[in-house]
């Protein structure tokens, strides 16, 4: 398997578990939200190959 994948596929779930406390908790800030978008963008390009992290 693709080191990528699997790093992509921990992120991904670390942010679902994230963004769920986060709408429990807070129920939505600015800030918050442009974190969660941050990341959302950042899994598309490592799954896309656009961005590739280097081990």
């Amino acid at each position: 398997m693709d080191v990528n994948l699997i790093i992509m596929g921990a992120i991904a779930v670390l942010l679902i578990v994230w963004i769920f406390g986060l709408i429990r908790k807070i129920g939505g800030c600015l800030i918050h939200l442009l974190l969660i978008a941050a990341g959302a963008i950042l899994i598309f390009a490592i799954y896309t190959g656009r961005l590739t992290i280097p081990l």
